[in-house]
């Protein structure tokens, strides 16, 4: 955890909470090689992360494959907060989404 993810009123800012899940859902994805771009996202809070915590846990599980989206839903810190994002497969040349590969699929599906 980092100073700067607290705010003023002594708990984790509202904001730090879509960068951790972001960091959790790159290392799922990241065996897959690819990018990915997020296109919708989504949080839930249910309960503070106190100033002093020192670490937090970000379950995620992939809970959707499509033509060129995932669905990925994260845990934080055993129901802190829940959160849900889409990311689609991206062509870094093209500058825009791309089908995911067969690969992939079978990869995310796993």
């Amino acid at each position: 955890m980092r100073w700067g993810d607290f705010d003023a009123l002594g708990h984790l800012n509202h904001v730090s909470y879509l960068v951790y899940c972001d960091e959790a859902r790159d290392a799922a994805l990241a065996a897959l090689g690819g990018s990915y771009v997020v296109a919708h996202q989504e949080i839930d809070y249910r309960r503070e992360i106190p100033l002093g915590t020192r670490e937090l846990v970000v379950r995620t599980r992939i809970t959707r494959v499509g033509i060129s989206s995932v669905h990925v839903e994260h845990d934080v810190a055993d129901g802190a907060a829940s959160a849900a994002a889409v990311v689609v497969a991206w062509d870094r040349e093209l500058r825009t989404k791309r089908e995911l590969t067969q690969a992939e699929r079978d990869a995310l599906t796993a």
